[in-house]
């Protein structure tokens, strides 16, 4: 599994998302990146865990 992809389900199941919360998580994560909206984990602008 993909760090990132590893990082958001550790952020999910923290916060005791459900599988439908968790994919919609996911999408409005991709939708931030898309709109360059990213942060500053790396040049992917994909987030750090603080920031998610």
């Amino acid at each position: 599994m993909k760090d990132d992809i590893k990082q958001v389900n550790d952020v999910a199941k923290e916060f005791n998302m459900t599988k439908v919360q968790r994919k919609e998580f996911g999408r409005f994560l991709e939708r931030q990146k898309e709109l360059n909206l990213g942060e500053t984990k790396n040049k992917r602008g994909d987030f750090t865990y603080q920031e998610l």
